[in-house]
């Protein structure tokens, strides 16, 4: 059986009995008997007005989603169903049916695999729509698959003088573009079928300006037909001849000569291609020797095929042939049509990978081997869940029209205008921003990631923080920043950008990013500092050092235990520890080695300290014993407002990256913050006053982001961190002097803005 006559199938033998035995409202019963000839148009209204007067009728809910989901709106009909499912998930069997078509609709395919997974279960052994079910779920499978294959068109909705709620299609287009022709059931056409509702199809003309815009009204070809239904499919002969569908016969293709006062009566295109089945469309080629068309004649499954004929010397059609595979498969095929230069093939199928009803394929035209290749699915946009069918394109092959009834659509068919995408080229600056002032960013790799494919599109920012990028237009991009293989982020998170389909080349699109002060470029620093932030002590040390000392705190709270521990400053290994009860002496014994350095560090419940061992100052050497250092330890409460100086933090010179010697310290940090999860801190940068005040305040704030960031990678909540950046505005001691004022001053701190105690 044919995948259209499972459909009606489906529609049409929907359960009464529990209708019926609820004693349904009279609104209920008569839009019953329309939905039974599948008269959605008709049918809908009424059980609207039964949900009028009670919204949660479980039978009304299940029989306006149908109507909806079939012939208006996806989305509402979705509801509706779901409503259903909520309320009464057993009303019919068919409420799994439909609701994987509305999810299918949706391209929620893991929802619609369900739903129609269930249903396939309720169904017996030898039912026919078994088959069709499955090609369905096979249908998903392809959708996956084709949602990201995107097509080079932009699609996008005509307008309202051409779409109705009834349904349009097969759109024609004028050798010169000025004019469409298309077909429509819209209610002033034709009369009412009297069986499912419908005007029968005539055919309409619109002008278009520039082959976009709708610039007159539609108006009718002229009542051609009585009680048929007569479509458009072909203006060829210099648009001197018009091919179209007629009802006669069970469904004939006839031409229609253009005259002085109009179109002509119809007459069959030939005897060999009209036959008793249905024949449902066709394409003549320019030189009109050759003609495409679509019918059921002689298949095997009474499923459409596409077929070929060529011209006789007498001037007529001969016998046709079945194109056969690659290009027909068991199931439909429809609405051939030939690139201008006869290269390419485009046709609607549903038998062939599709991601639900009729989807669009190329096939190539081989003339060394005279066949046509393996058809290939367009993808998206063009294609989706529902019907994409009646694919035509200009001459100059730009720009065409589909027609299709996806879920944007006002009603049944609509028209579709589609277009060649063209690339457009992005511009901008990346910029880092602080206050008023904005820096640009050199050598930033800003990369353009397609949100729908992931296919990127890489470049680097200039000296001037500029750069310039051709990309498809019509999708969105994520954007990314990195910098020496490290992350940005664009104005506190990661942004995307629109880019508006065009249709047009050479068009611009300015979009600037803003970055962390982090992000600023090293070379805009110009401290003059010496680079005593990066010089090695040059003390030589014995093998064996002992160290020790008082450990006190400068708080009434005493402590009751504290780890005093010595660490090589470039690598973090401790290399020596012990652990004291109270306010008692330590001592303990390290391995020193030549031309290192080292520090000390001390845990004692909430208190803290960190320095480096400078034997020269702060480690006080045994005048009995070279070999013996002592360092006394006042240890600072972590307590809210306390400010802490992390000595061993360091800097490459005019820099603000910090570099492997201040690892250790960071590592300490870290542990401080995980040991404390309700610590929040402010971390603080402060720079000397030589450079400029602008570069100081820069170069502060992206050092305390540094830090920040390398808090974060390790896991630290970014709301527990604060960064900010001081610049020389709060100096420790006089910038007149290098080793005991400008170094002091250059520092990064923490202050502990929050603890457990305060959040409480």
């Amino acid at each position: 059986m044919s995948a259209r006559k499972i459909l009606s199938a489906l529609t049409i033998c929907l359960s009464i009995n529990l209708l019926y035995a609820q004693s349904p409202s009279h609104h209920l019963k008569e839009g019953l008997k329309l939905l039974k000839k599948e008269n959605y148009r008709e049918a809908l209204p009424y059980f609207k007005n039964v949900l009028n007067e009670q919204p949660e009728h479980a039978e009304a809910l299940y029989y306006a989603g149908v109507c909806e989901v079939s012939y208006f709106s996806i989305e509402q009909g979705l509801r509706y169903l779901e409503k259903v499912y909520e309320l009464k998930p057993k009303i019919n069997p068919k409420l799994d049916y439909w609701l994987g078509q509305a999810y299918h609709y949706q391209a929620e395919f893991e929802k619609a695999e369900k739903h129609y997974t269930r249903y396939l279960s309720t169904l017996k052994k030898k039912d026919p729509s078994k088959e069709f079910l499955a090609s369905l779920i096979d249908n998903l499978a392809h959708g996956r698959t084709l949602q990201n294959v995107i097509a080079d068109y932009h699609v996008h909705k005509m307008s309202e003088g051409i779409n109705t709620e009834f349904t349009e299609h097969s759109p024609i287009l004028s050798d010169n573009g000025n004019s469409l022709l298309f077909t429509s059931r819209f209610q002033g056409s034709e009369e009412s079928t009297g069986a499912n509702g419908n005007y029968f199809e005539n055919i309409y003309q619109v002008s278009l300006q520039d082959g976009k815009e709708v610039v007159s009204k539609a108006s009718s070809l002229g009542k051609l037909g009585k009680k048929s239904n007569l479509a458009s499919i072909q203006l060829f002969d210099q648009d001197r001849k018009l091919l179209i569908y007629t009802d006669e016969n069970g469904g004939d293709l006839q031409v229609m000569d253009k005259t002085d006062s109009g179109w002509g009566k119809p007459y069959s295109i030939s005897p060999h291609i009209n036959s008793k089945g249905f024949e449902a469309h066709g394409y003549i080629t320019p030189d009109g020797n050759t003609i495409y068309f679509v019918s059921n004649n002689g298949t095997e499954n009474d499923d459409l095929d596409i077929f070929k004929a060529d011209k006789n010397e007498d001037g007529t059609f001969g016998k046709p042939v079945n194109l056969g595979l690659p290009i027909n498969t068991p199931k439909d095929e429809n609405a051939p049509y030939l690139s201008p230069d006869g290269k390419f093939m485009y046709f609607s199928s549903i038998g062939h990978s599709s991601l639900g009803g009729y989807d669009v394929f190329r096939s190539e035209f081989d003339p060394q081997t005279n066949s046509w290749s393996e058809p290939v699915n367009l993808g998206a946009p063009i294609n989706t869940a529902k019907d994409d069918i009646y694919f035509v394109l200009s001459a100059k092959g730009n720009f065409g029209f589909i027609s299709s009834n996806r879920s944007e659509g006002k009603g049944g068919m609509d028209i579709y205008r589609l277009f060649f995408k063209q690339n457009v080229q992005l511009n901008g600056q990346v910029l880092a921003q602080q206050d008023n002032t904005k820096v640009q960013v050199p050598e930033v790799d800003v990369t353009f990631e397609n949100t729908v494919n992931a296919k990127k599109y890489k470049t680097t920012t200039d000296p001037k923080g500029a750069y310039s990028i051709s990309v498809p237009s019509g999708n969105n991009y994520q954007v990314s920043l990195s910098r020496g293989g490290e992350p940005l982020h664009v104005g506190g998170e990661k942004k995307v950008v629109d880019v508006a389909a065009v249709e047009v080349t050479g068009q611009q699109v300015k979009q600037d990013f803003f970055v962390s002060p982090s992000a600023v470029t090293p070379l805009l620093a110009k401290e003059t500092s010496t680079a005593t932030e990066e010089e090695e002590s040059t003390n030589v040390i014995a093998q064996n050092v002992v160290l020790y000392g008082a450990v006190n705190s400068d708080e009434e709270t005493p402590f009751e235990e504290a780890t005093i521990s010595v660490r090589e400053l470039e690598t973090g290994r401790i290399i020596a520890n012990t652990t004291i009860e109270g306010n008692e002496e330590y001592k303990l014994e390290a391995p020193i080695q030549d031309g290192k350095k080292y520090t000390i560090d001390v845990t004692a419940n909430n208190f803290k300290y960190n320095d480096i061992i400078d034997f020269e100052n702060n480690a006080q050497k045994n005048t009995e014993n070279s070999s013996q250092y002592q360092v006394n330890i006042r240890l600072k409460e972590v307590s809210e407002g306390r400010e802490f100086v992390l000595k061993n933090i360091y800097y490459s010179v005019n820099s603000f990256q910090v570099t492997e010697q201040s690892l250790p310290t960071l590592q300490k940090l870290l542990k401080v913050l995980q040991d404390n999860p309700e610590l929040e801190i402010e971390i603080r940068g402060h720079t000397d006053s030589t450079g400029p005040s602008q570069v100081n305040n820069w170069l502060s704030q992206a050092r305390a982001e540094n830090v920040k960031e390398y808090l974060v990678k390790q896991g630290v909540a970014t709301s527990r961190l604060h960064a900010k950046g001081y610049g020389s505005k709060m100096p420790l001691a006089s910038n007149d002097d290098e080793k005991d004022g400008r170094e002091l001053n250059r520092r990064t701190e923490i202050k502990i803005l929050r603890t457990a105690h305060t959040r409480s």
